[in-house]
């Protein structure tokens, strides 16, 4: 999913990258209060549990923020840049309070795992929320015909 935004392998509109994308979230999302997404199934570094149906491994912050950055670039609207805010605003929230990121999070409480702060998952959501911005400006200059915006991309509007 990253490397081909990064890369440019195929563009965002390919129908086999969206599959992937799709298999990739419904393989690795988190299905617990915390939610978020594994990097891969079975990930045990600071694994919390082996059930790899409800946990696929612990949410980690890269893995979120690669998939606002897909959800930025395949947004044809403003509305649909609401689901790519979603996620940024899920980094922010489990942020620690000083606002550092770690790489990974308790997938049952939410408590930071790992070294904090990861370079990594800074430098991604720094990156994601460029992207997201840059294309919410680009909407914001077009004409919207009517179209009616979610509360959290009103939020981020302002």
């Amino acid at each position: 999913m990253a490397r081909s935004l990064i890369l440019g392998v195929l563009p965002e509109t390919d129908p086999r990258l969206a599959a992937t994308v799709d298999a990739l979230v419904a393989a690795l999302s988190v299905h617990t209060d915390i939610g978020g997404l594994a990097l891969y199934r079975g990930d045990y570094y600071h694994g919390r549990t082996h059930d790899w149906d409800r946990v696929p491994g612990n949410p980690w912050f890269i893995a979120f923020t690669w998939l606002a950055r897909w959800l930025v670039a395949r947004a044809g609207s403003h509305d649909e840049l609401e689901d790519a805010l979603e996620r940024l605003v899920w980094v922010a929230r489990w942020a620690a309070p000083s606002g550092l990121l770690p790489g990974q999070l308790n997938p049952f409480t939410g408590e930071q795992l790992s070294v904090t702060p990861r370079v990594w998952s800074h430098a991604s959501y720094v990156t994601a929320v460029h992207d997201f911005l840059s294309r919410r400006d680009a909407f914001a200059a077009r004409p919207t015909c009517g179209a009616t915006r979610g509360p959290l991309l009103e939020r981020a509007l302002r």
